[in-house]
């Protein structure tokens, strides 16, 4: 279990990895900007018939005006992390050594042959507004370039951290998890309807994740632990992340949170990402109208 705990803090954060990567640091569950939802692997898992992996990052933009035109300029470069930094991404982007160039754009091929002796092989996923991130040695840290020459510590750059894994000898390869439902109040629709926040107190909605029967999949010890976050572009939840108790599946409403809706009327875009604790994700949006 703390080897999952870790594993899982490791791979389902966006790191802040120093406070310079991103200043100011994003909230939690606010999204105003560029933002690393979740990166994923198909597999999710290599198992013993699997030659190599895609690996996706899901980048999402919270910027005004929402469908205004082409989206921004922005970049994805993914480095690899030597066999010590599998378990510390901190350590990878920091040191020249440990993280070496594994490709650009939005998903990469990662083959067996580069998991090396441990199975597994670190990723860093860095999101850029502008041009490609480069490391900077007077800093020690990965760093992104702005596309409108903006000093470094005012960019949206941000640092995300993935492990690409082999299943072990005998052993079942994960699944990813999946979504069955997502009630926002009494609303099961994509693009519910809900009021804005008049006066105070404002009135919070539940948002309820259901995920599917087989996301909680069994393990050596029990079952796997299931987490939530949620995002939006505006409202406030009362926290960005419930996880599901050791006895539950996450079939019993206990992947909930409270949302407040905003004071002005207009469209919401929200995600929530479900997450195992073998680092597999699943991701589902939606757009709320505040009226």
């Amino acid at each position: 279990m703390q080897n999952s705990l870790r594993h899982t803090l490791a791979t389902l954060s966006l790191l802040a990895l120093c406070a310079r990567c991103s200043s100011p640091l994003p909230s939690a569950s606010r999204v105003r900007g560029l933002r690393v939802l979740t990166v994923q692997s198909l597999p999710a898992e290599l198992g013993p018939a699997d030659t190599a992996a895609t690996v996706r990052a899901i980048v999402v933009d919270g910027a005004d005006p929402v469908d205004a035109g082409a989206p921004r300029t922005r970049s994805i470069r993914w480095f690899f992390c030597d066999d010590s930094r599998t378990s510390d991404p901190v350590g990878c982007a920091r040191t020249p050594s440990a993280h070496s160039p594994a490709g650009d754009g939005d998903s990469i091929t990662v083959a067996r042959a580069q998991l090396g002796p441990q199975r597994a092989r670190g990723l860093l996923v860095a999101l850029c507004p502008g041009a490609a991130a480069t490391y900077d040695e007077a800093l020690s840290i990965i760093n992104c370039p702005d596309e409108r020459g903006r000093a470094w510590s005012e960019t949206e750059g941000v640092l995300a951290f993935y492990a690409v894994r082999a299943a072990a000898d005998g052993a079942i390869p994960n699944r990813a998890p999946a979504i069955e439902a997502l009630a926002i109040g009494a609303s099961n629709e994509p693009a519910p309807s809900v009021p804005r926040c008049a006066s105070e107190p404002c009135a919070s909605i539940d948002w309820v994740l259901t995920p599917s029967a087989e996301s909680a999949e069994p393990t050596a010890t029990g079952r796997e632990a299931l987490t939530v976050s949620f995002f939006a572009t505006d409202g406030s939840f009362d926290r960005p992340r419930a996880i599901t108790a050791a006895s539950s599946d996450g079939r019993d409403g206990s992947l909930r949170a409270k949302w407040t809706a905003p004071r002005v009327a207009g469209l919401v875009r929200a995600w929530v990402v479900l997450r195992d604790d073998r680092g597999a994700s699943a991701v589902i949006e939606r757009s709320v109208r505040v009226e």
